[in-house]
């Protein structure tokens, strides 16, 4: 048993001596590659702590910026304004009658008003209510015609409430380029040529759009210099695609000069019921 014990000791030892360069080398080859791994982990681990800590610091900014909102700007971004009312004026008609008119003004490009109330208060009174519509970006009048009142209205304001706005949906944009395809020709002032003769202006409306309308109100104001001494309203019915109509506004009073006359169309695109449908037009023919 011991000779036997003694034997493999010495054939290990006889390995060893023999061996021992190669060893050497082994033992050398997996202490660098032990020692490069190492070097690789920390490697690995250090890069990928310098991205994680990019990616950090920008989601910190991030955070920074959520935290430092501006909620009334937001707010306003996402909730239409009110309107911007620009003058009130009343048009004096004589036997104390007044044209009551407001420029206002829609700010939100997003938004329209499919209806509002609106009256006017003064000194000593204020007018019934009325109800229009407002699209975006619009500037109009709200007028009440031909009010009574006592005595002149100082101080005169335009108020206005129960708004009921829409937002507009991207694809429905296209229907603001409806107005802007009406025109207006050949429009005049004709001073009154005798006693029992009024004041007349005169224009051709043309509906050079593509849609036939039931109805399309028209606004007429005449102008000295910047000053508004003139306004009337006249409508047209059943007007369609490319038609064109003679329009006659009669004054009640003369003026000595006119310096400018504006024609002011309003029709609701948004709403379905404006349109005339190609059934009818077909009748029609």
């Amino acid at each position: 048993m011991d000779e036997e014990i003694t034997l493999k000791k010495l054939r290990i030892a006889h390995f060893l001596i023999t061996k021992k360069r190669l060893l050497k080398k082994i033992f050398f080859a997996t202490f660098i590659i032990i020692d490069l791994l190492i070097w690789f982990y920390f490697f690995y681990h250090f890069t990928l702590y310098l991205i994680q800590s990019k990616e950090y610091q920008e989601m910190e900014k991030e955070l920074g910026r959520l935290v430092n909102i501006n909620y009334e700007k937001l707010h306003k971004s996402i909730t239409p304004l009110m309107p911007e009312i620009i003058y009130s004026k009343a048009i004096p008609l004589g036997r104390g009658r007044y044209h009551l008119i407001c420029l206002v003004k829609n700010p939100n490009q997003n938004w329209y008003a499919r209806s509002l109330k609106y009256h006017f208060i003064w000194s000593k009174g204020e007018s019934p209510s009325m109800t229009k519509f407002l699209l975006p970006n619009e500037e109009k009048f709200l007028i009440i015609f031909n009010h009574q009142i006592n005595e002149p209205p100082l101080n005169l304001t335009c108020q206005i409430e129960e708004i009921e706005w829409q937002r507009l949906r991207q694809e429905k944009k296209y229907l603001l380029e409806v107005p802007k395809q009406f025109l207006i020709k050949n429009l005049k002032y004709l001073p009154a040529q005798g006693e029992e003769e009024r004041d007349v202006t005169t224009f051709q409306f043309i509906n050079s759009t593509i849609y036939n309308f039931w109805q399309i109100n028209l606004i007429v104001l005449l102008y000295q210099g910047q000053e508004i001494v003139a306004i009337e309203r006249t409508n047209l019915k059943e007007i369609f695609s490319q038609e064109e109509r003679e329009v006659k506004i009669i004054w009640p009073s003369s003026f000595s000069f006119v310096s400018e006359i504006k024609v002011l169309p309003e029709i609701n695109v948004f709403d379905p019921l404006s349109f005339m449908s190609s059934i009818f037009q077909q009748k029609k023919d």
